[in-house]
């Protein structure tokens, strides 16, 4: 082979891959296969992200409810382990670490990019942690029910918290990574 000869190969195969990792394919066939979603959004039941949640780059990020940021924004990370719909309640139950749980009921229009998840609608959604405290188990809840024209919150966490602003026509859930 002569040094042309390398210089075209090498050339064509620079040209070639970065296209084909930028595909994005009908029925969303890369994302089945379990390759990298790279920054496009895909558009998944509760079904499918059950399914396919292993095969995404998705990892975790900070919570988002209705608007309302679970803390300061971004000063935490929280890891999304397992994904599991319950199709006879409409409901997805996102196990996080550190024993963490997320129950979204009636979830719909769900987008998700390697960096972000998005449940845009949710009838309910409850968040809940443990820790434990001289050797008893602690548990506490964050939960925000979706109204006609406005988000209702309630918490255990103290009383003063359980004023916040959510806003109805943000994302019911966002999990944004870093």
């Amino acid at each position: 082979m002569t040094f042309i000869h390398v210089i075209i190969s090498v050339l064509i195969f620079l040209l070639i891959v970065p296209f084909k990792k930028r595909r994005k394919t009908e029925n969303n066939t890369e994302f089945k296969q379990g390759k990298n979603i790279e920054s496009f959004e895909i558009n998944l039941t509760p079904s499918e992200l059950e399914k396919e949640f292993k095969n995404l780059d998705f990892t975790g990020g900070t919570l988002r409810f209705w608007g309302n940021w679970f803390g300061r924004p971004m000063d935490n990370f929280h890891v999304v382990k397992n994904i599991e719909f319950i199709e006879s309640t409409e409901r997805i139950i996102l196990s996080l670490d550190d024993s963490q749980k997320i129950t979204i009921i009636k979830p719909r229009n769900i987008s998700i990019t390697n960096k972000e998840l998005n449940i845009e609608e949710a009838e309910n959604i409850r968040f809940e942690w443990s820790y434990f405290i001289n050797k008893k188990k602690v548990t506490k809840f964050q939960s925000y029910q979706k109204l006609e024209n406005k988000i209702k919150f309630d918490t255990n966490i103290d009383s003063s918290k359980k004023y916040i602003k959510c806003t109805i026509n943000k994302p019911a859930l966002s999990i944004i990574g870093m």
